[in-house]
């Protein structure tokens, strides 16, 4: 796998896991490393919250099936550890996105009013978290032309000055029960504060000027 797209990928990753209280270690060796890996030091390591998980990027077309193959066998001998297997899109494909106008993101911040007003506060999280980051690409294109993670978004814009730091916690919050949703945890639900709070974090960053 090419160095730049395991770079850009942990990018997203390290944030999220951050955020949800793991310590991640890049190209991990000994002593956090386990012994009963040997040699097959795998892409990462994150541990926290009692769980240990090991990392391992492969893309579509990876030629590393034997090693995540062998890494998955080890593992089964080992509860309190878990193999996280994640896809990395490939540097040749195309996956930049344009920069969405004016018109379309008011449009979409109605929809998410709409929806709020509605009483489907979860959909209107949901869409909320597309329109965070066509704002975000809009202001500073820079760093978000490829698709981001939502701990990423967060973690730039507070960099940037876009949003307070208060905001960006509220914000990592609300990405956890997004990822929750996202995922598959249909217990999670969004409510009307969530919603209200961050459509106005996006209301006053749709107002912000386009940086040069």
């Amino acid at each position: 796998m090419n160095q730049i797209d395991e770079t850009n990928f942990m990018q997203n990753l390290i944030p999220e896991l951050q955020a949800q209280g793991y310590e991640v270690y890049l190209q991990p060796t000994a002593p956090v490393v386990p012994d009963f890996l040997a040699h097959l030091r795998p892409d990462a390591i994150a541990i926290g919250k009692g769980k240990k998980i090991i990392i391992e990027l492969v893309t579509s077309e990876s030629s590393r099936q034997k090693k995540t193959e062998a890494l998955a066998n080890l593992v089964k001998q080992h509860p309190e550890w878990e193999l996280r297997v994640l896809v990395v899109t490939p540097a040749n494909r195309t996956d930049d996105l344009r920069i969405q106008s004016m018109e379309e993101i008011q449009t979409f911040l109605k929809e998410v009013r709409d929806l709020e007003m509605g009483g489907h506060t979860t959909g209107a999280l949901l869409l909320a978290w597309g329109t965070f980051e066509a704002i975000s690409r809009r202001l500073v294109f820079s760093d978000f032309a490829r698709p981001q993670s939502p701990g990423r978004l967060v973690q730039l814009m507070a960099q940037d000055g876009y949003i307070t730091p208060s905001e960006a916690d509220r914000l990592r919050a609300l990405a956890q029960k997004r990822n929750a949703i996202i995922h598959g945890n249909l217990d999670v639900r969004a409510d009307r504060t969530d919603v209200t709070e961050f459509r106005q974090i996006l209301e006053r960053l749709a107002a912000e000027p386009v940086s040069a």
